[in-house]
């Protein structure tokens, strides 16, 4: 187990234990895309230790995967408390580009080290950001104010900047910045896709795949500026992969910039992009939770999982489509309080620009990106619809939709307002009492099953040929082909919807005999749903995140469940300290309480061990004790506070605040002087000076010295003495 440690914003030294240990944590999840986002979100208590110490510009320090260690994140936001729980928002340091600006003109040419190199030494303000790349292609480019208004969009985000450039992977590590041809490595790891890893997202991915390219080229003659339209006699060229897909789905390439002016030309461009750009293979994304995978292996390859970090390569097998590829681990979620994935995900990158290194970037453009997303005719033949990641940016009009996928199958619709696209618009065990619940609800779905599908295999029975059907007791409209049908129904004591494949029922939405009933293999809410009485779930239930006021269970399993941050104060049962102990009959005893771990003694007494210490506690009055405690010597001291002796303590002491004084053990010191009889003291010093202690090292600056007049001469001068330090923690 990891805890995150919180520091003051100006710390510059991380190697200590800072503020302190956020141990009261409840959830922290550190989250890193490939060239894009990097950030913390934790969830800690009100009531918690350092609660009081959680500001805004502080710095969190906290593991962020299996390589990458000891994190920095600063505080940008935390939320009101919830339920006595807030959550606290922290972006990684390196995002300290996003304040930095650089000169107003920039050019940058070489190498990707050069370009950094230049990046950083015109970056206006001072910084700590260093750098480094592996990266020798050679490129250039020019950075102006109007275009690149601060040093991070210099990197990635922007036509010219350092990624857009050179391509690469980055590695933010703390103010190291690190760009990579291949950050990651080649892990052997397979995912297999369709047989152990299934989802939504997937499928929804794979309908979106071009099979084939229907290239042209406009050129243009110099001399009379008319045009000439080249296409390929065949129109389009199938990728290899083309025979896995039920119906071709073609992509139209304009090939105009590449100055292609006859059929041989395009055909063998077409070729090449269809080759270049993995035309007829999925782009798949799969979001793993790590707990599910590592169900789906083998316990052999547990260990490689697990091993995996951002930027690894991965083996992705199709099993329906009988191709196999590799892909990227282009996200993860880290857990720090349990030093493991919480989640990963593998597949294509988003590309993203305008929201890019300032959140993610994904290296140089590729052609084919800014044309997967999908463009459909409204249904009123005057709107376009568009579907897809990318925000349209051209031939769009007032009322146009943009559905934009934006993950576990969620969709996000914008409406066109003739400007721009706006804000998005749109256990184990059971006691009796829940098996019944589960056995009657069973029951009356499986009735209502029973009742819709009867009550549409009777209008079948009717409804014999597509068109409309009209009784005297029945309305239907039936719609369809030999493959697929759909059919909507109404009598007196049914309504109904009902989709087909291959005579098969698929999906149904009805009313019968007054009970409404939904079927389908996924069935969609996209909102807020209210339930008006008891829920009840005969399978399972899968969720990210669940606030239930009341949770009653049979028999919990301990081995499968994980408890943390159990307050004790809540907890019921014969025993309300949780932890009770008696030492051999002795009457004194241990217990655990809101204070910390007490030892109560017969005396009345207490000893407390808190988060704030170690304590003695007497007549209502806490007494601070240590359990480090020494004394050093030191002899022959002749020393003024502009130059103190400087009294090395054990390295157990390194890094803490401990407590140092200083006393004279001999004034004449050790010193052998015959001549001692005829000096008297005037005056004698010692003390340590507490504003100089160097705790991170454990050095204690002591000064020392004594005053004499010699009576002989009446000389007053310093002589050597005797101190004895003393240091606790």
């Amino acid at each position: 187990m990891s805890t995150p440690i919180l520091y003051k914003g100006n710390e510059t030294d991380f190697s200590t234990l800072g503020l302190g240990p956020l141990r009261d944590a409840t959830s922290a999840l550190v989250t890193e895309e490939r060239n894009g986002l990097f950030e913390l979100k934790m969830k800690y208590p009100v009531k918690g230790y350092l609660f009081e110490e959680l500001k805004n510009d502080r710095l969190i320090k906290a593991d962020a995967g299996n390589k990458l260690k000891d994190q920095r994140f600063k505080i940008i936001r935390i939320t009101k408390p919830i339920k006595g729980v807030v959550t606290v928002y922290a972006e990684h340091v390196s995002n300290l580009t996003q304040d930095l600006p650089l000169e107003p003109k920039v050019y940058y040419s070489g190498t990707a080290q050069s370009a950094l190199n230049t990046w950083k030494s015109n970056i206006v303000d001072e910084h700590p950001l260093t750098v480094y790349s592996d990266i020798s292609t050679t490129g250039s480019g020019t950075w102006t104010i109007d275009k690149v208004e601060h040093a991070r969009r210099a990197l990635g985000g922007v036509s010219g900047s350092i990624l857009d450039t050179y391509g690469g992977e980055y590695r933010f590590d703390n103010y190291h910045i690190g760009l990579y041809a291949q950050r990651g490595d080649d892990s052997g790891a397979l995912i297999a896709y369709g047989k152990n890893l299934i989802d939504l997202t997937q499928e929804e991915e794979i309908a979106s795949t071009y099979t084939s390219v229907y290239p042209y080229s406009i050129v243009r003659n110099e001399g009379d500026d008319s045009e000439e339209l080249v296409v390929l006699p065949e129109r389009y060229i199938d990728s290899e992969h083309v025979g896995n897909y039920a119906r071709r789905k073609i992509l139209v390439v304009d090939f105009s910039e590449d100055e292609v002016a006859t059929e041989e030309q395009l055909r063998n461009r077409a070729k090449g992009y269809i080759e270049q750009n993995n035309i007829g293979i999925p782009k798949v994304n799969l979001k793993v939770k790590f707990v599910d995978l590592a169900k789906t292996l083998d316990y052999k390859n547990l260990k490689l999982v697990e091993e995996i970090n951002l930027c690894d390569v991965v083996n992705i097998y199709y099993q329906d489509f009988g191709i196999h590829q590799k892909a990227k681990v282009i996200k993860i979620i880290w857990d720090v309080l349990g030093d493991r994935y919480e989640e990963i995900e593998i597949g294509e990158a988003r590309a993203s620009l305008s929201k890019s290194i300032d959140s993610t970037v994904d290296g140089k453009v590729n052609p084919i990106e800014s044309r997967l997303n999908i463009v459909q005719i409204a249904a009123n033949r005057k709107n376009k619809i568009f579907r897809g990641p990318d925000e349209p940016q051209n031939g769009m009009s007032l009322g146009d939709l943009w559905y934009k996928p934006i993950g576990d199958g969620e969709v996000e619709m914008y409406q066109h307002d003739g400007n721009s696209w706006g804000d998005p618009m749109v256990t184990t065990g059971m006691n009796n009492e829940t098996k019944k619940a589960i056995k009657d609800a069973k029951k009356v779905a499986e009735d209502a099953g029973k009742s819709a599908q009867s009550t549409i295999d009777d209008i079948d029975e009717v409804v014999t040929e597509y068109g409309v059907t009209s009784l005297k007791d029945l309305f239907a409209i039936k719609i369809g082909e030999e493959e697929f049908e759909t059919m909507f129904y109404q009598e007196a004591n049914a309504i109904g919807l009902t989709y087909e494949e291959g005579g098969d029922t698929k999906a149904i939405i009805a009313i019968s005999d007054g009970l409404p009933y939904i079927k389908g293999e996924h069935i969609v809410l996209d909102g807020d749903v209210i339930v008006d009485g008891t829920f009840t779930v005969s399978d399972e239930i899968f969720a990210e995140e669940m606030n239930i006021s009341k949770f009653t269970t049979g028999t919990l399993n301990a081995a499968e469940v994980n408890l943390i941050n159990v307050n004790a104060k809540n907890i019921v049962g014969e025993n309300a300290d949780l932890i009770r102990a008696s030492f051999n009959g002795v009457s004194d005893h241990l217990h655990l309480n809101s204070a910390g771990l007490v030892a109560s003694h017969s005396d009345g007494s207490e000893t407390r061990l808190t988060s704030a210490g170690l304590y003695h506690r007497e007549g209502g009055t806490n007494y601070e004790t240590s359990y480090l405690n020494d004394v050093f010597t030191v002899t022959g001291l002749n020393r003024q506070t502009s130059n103190p002796y400087w009294l090395q303590l054990p390295s157990i002491y390194r890094g803490k605040k401990f407590k140092a004084v200083a006393v004279i053990s001999d004034a004449y010191g050790s010193t052998s002087d015959n001549g001692y009889y005829n000096l008297p003291m005037l005056r004698v010093v010692t003390f340590v000076d507490q504003s100089r202690i160097n705790y991170e090292a454990a050095k204690v600056p002591v000064v020392g010295y004594m005053f004499v007049r010699d009576i002989r001469n009446n000389f007053v001068g310093r002589r050597h003495i005797q101190v004895q330090v003393f240091v606790s923690y």
